[in-house]
Order: C-alpha cells, then sequence, then structure tokens
C-alpha cells in the first residue's frame, strides 16, 4: 500500500488542533475508505497494526477527532476492526492520566453518545475515558431522562468494579465536569462505603503474623533466584552478550572491566511504576463480568 494517503491523513489531523470540523471528517473519511478496501482485500491485520498505525495514534491525540472518530466507528460493526485499534491506543495514553477526560459532545447524536458510552464499558476501556465520556454525556444531554438513567447505570457500575480509579477521578478537582450531580453522588457514595469498610470489626485469625509475613519473603526471593538462575542458564542471549551487575547503595553503579583493572560507573536512576486496577468481577466471578461485558457490546450496538 502506497503510504502517501495515510500520512496525508495523518498530517491533517495534526494539524487540526484548532477543532477544525471539516477537515477532521475528510480525514475521517479516507481513513475509512482505506480501512473498507484493506478489509475487501483480507489484509487488514498489516493494515491495522503497521500502515494505519500512526494515523490512528494521531487521532487518539487529537480531542475532537478522537470525539468524532468514537461516535462514528465504536456503535458500527462494520468498523468494528478500527474501533478498537483506536480505542487500544486510546486506553495506552490515557492509562495513568489521573484526570477524566472532558469530551465535547454538544450538539451529538444522543442515540451514538449513549452506545459509545455502553461498548466503552463492554470494552473494558481506561477509566479516565470511560468516566470522562459518561460526565460529558451528562454536560451534554442532561436534559434527556435515557441518557441520564444510562450515566447513573454506568456510574454504578464503576463504583462497583473500579471503586479506587473511580473515586480518584471523582475527586479530582482539576476537571471542571467533577462538579456535576452525577459526579458527587458518585463520590459521596464512594466515600460512605469506605467509611463503612473502616467500622467494620478485623478478624485477627486472617492477619498474617510477623513470622509467616518473614517466611513468605523468603520463599520468594528462593523462588525468584531459582527462576533467575534457570533463565540465565536457558538463555540463548547468554552465549552472545556479557552480563553485567548493578550494584545497589546510596546510588546505583555497575562494574566496567578494562582487563586487570575494574571501575565503577554511577548510574542516574529514578523510581517508575505502572498500576492498572482490575474490575473486582473478574476476581470475584469471571464468568458473570464475561456476560455482563457482553451485554454493555450488544446494547452499544447500532
Amino acid at each position: 500500500m502506497a503510504r502517501e494517503p495515510l500520512y496525508d491523513i495523518r498530517q491533517k489531523i495534526r494539524a487540526a488542533n484548532d477543532g477544525n470540523g471539516h477537515v477532521i471528517v475528510q480525514a475521517l473519511n479516507e481513513l475509512e475508505s482505506l480501512f473498507t478496501a484493506a478489509k475487501s482485500e483480507n489484509r487488514l491485520d498489516d493494515f491495522l497494526s503497521n500502515d494505519a498505525l500512526t494515523a490512528i495514534d494521531a487521532i487518539s491525540r487529537n480531542r475532537p477527532a478522537l470525539t468524532i472518530a468514537l461516535l462514528r466507528w465504536l456503535p458500527d460493526d462494520d468498523f468494528s476492526e478500527l474501533a478498537l485499534a483506536l480505542c487500544h491506543s486510546v486506553d495506552v495514553h490515557h492509562l495513568q492520566v489521573k484526570v477524566a477526560v472532558a469530551f465535547e459532545l454538544r450538539g451529538s447524536d444522543v442515540r451514538r453518545a449513549n452506545a459509545v458510552a455502553l461498548r466503552h464499558a463492554g470494552n473494558n476501556a481506561a477509566p479516565a475515558v470511560s468516566i470522562g465520556w459518561l460526565l460529558s454525556m451528562a454536560a451534554a444531554h442532561g436534559n434527556d431522562e435515557r441518557t441520564m438513567a444510562l450515566v447513573t447505570e454506568l456510574m454504578q457500575y464503576h463504583i462497583e468494579e473500579l471503586p479506587r480509579s473511580t473515586e480518584q477521578l471523582l475527586s479530582n478537582e482539576q476537571n471542571p465536569l467533577v462538579c456535576l450531580d452525577v459526579s458527587r453522588k458518585a463520590l459521596d457514595q464512594l466515600i460512605d462505603f469506605k467509611e463503612h469498610l473502616k467500622e467494620l470489626p478485623e478478624v485477627r485469625e486472617l492477619v498474617m503474623p510477623v513470622h509467616m509475613r518473614l517466611m513468605y519473603s523468603s520463599v520468594r526471593r528462593k523462588r525468584n533466584r531459582a527462576i533467575n538462575a534457570n533463565s540465565e542458564n536457558r538463555s540463548f542471549f547468554a552465549s552472545l552478550f556479557q552480563t553485567r551487575r548493578f550494584k545497589y547503595s546510596t546510588r546505583a553503579a555497575i562494574e566496567i572491566h578494562h582487563g586487570d583493572r575494574m571501575e565503577e560507573q554511577t548510574l542516574t536512576m529514578a523510581p517508575f511504576s505502572v498500576s492498572v486496577e482490575l474490575p473486582l468481577s473478574e476476581i470475584t466471578d469471571p464468568m458473570a463480568a464475561h456476560f455482563q461485558r457482553q451485554d454493555f457490546k450488544n446494547r452499544g450496538k447500532i
């Protein structure tokens, strides 16, 4: 496939930072045509994973383009592969976002906006995206009874499935949408639930004593050492590359050997961590969780 059309699409999306709807719609139409052609030629996997990857990434970074693309593709099964690729890119960019994403849904089709919210829940979208979409729906279509009923239902779903992420997003005042009535009610419900848990009696028999924690840590260390030793012995790369071990004290250092001499090169280290809250039903009842998400997806079909 010639890369020029996709390059032009990406450039149009990136240039439309002012929310130029005409340019965005034109670029999305061109991408739809290329997607349909790739699907008919049975080369969809290569198209989504290679050719269209940068264009999809550009859409996920442009808020107006993302809003239009979600409304067009996510409720429509004819573009399900393209919509899922876009949702994956969006989730990657918003995985660690602590502020609910605000979407401009004023003037949008109510049925399609509701369908997108349902499919966000069915696809386990990043909480910042799915909750942000619900709050944006409440702000744009708050006078529609069916929309508000759906917002309440899906907000309750987030409270039950993702309580920590939901509380974190709704309590962040950087997003003006958290001042909505539905947001305040959900946050009050989460706070009341936390207070209720604190008041429950603790069962000391279920608390691991000190010596058991020490034994458990020792078992884990031995298991990790055995896994590392076994992987090093069987590693194909061990015959190609030398092994260097880090030293840790107040700073990290690595040994560099120059013949008989050995020097230590200090390295600048910074802490980094990624944490994702999984839906509680995936632990308590994965089968029921699957059917519930499937129901959301089916209800979000147009």
